[in-house]
């Protein structure tokens, strides 16, 4: 969104997400004229980091506010 901010690109989001984010930054949103698949996200590491305590909560973080912050009926828009 920072990029979207100060270029004429397009950003995607999902609607609802960061609404307040969105307006801070003087961006609008508008919904996406054509039907699009769902995006999946996945996280990868390194074998020897999946037992390592401080990897495992930054991973566990890291999902926990992703999930936490997409609505479960989220809508791709451009913002």
């Amino acid at each position: 969104m920072m990029l979207a901010r100060t270029t004429d690109l397009v950003a995607l989001t999902v609607a609802g997400w960061l609404d307040d984010t969105i307006e801070a930054l003087g961006l609008r949103t508008f919904p996406i004229p054509l039907d699009l698949d769902p995006l999946y996200f996945g996280m990868a590491w390194h074998p020897r980091n999946s037992a390592a305590p401080g990897h495992r909560w930054f991973r566990d973080r890291l999902a926990s506010a992703v999930t936490a912050t997409v609505p479960t009926e989220a809508v791709p828009r451009c913002g």
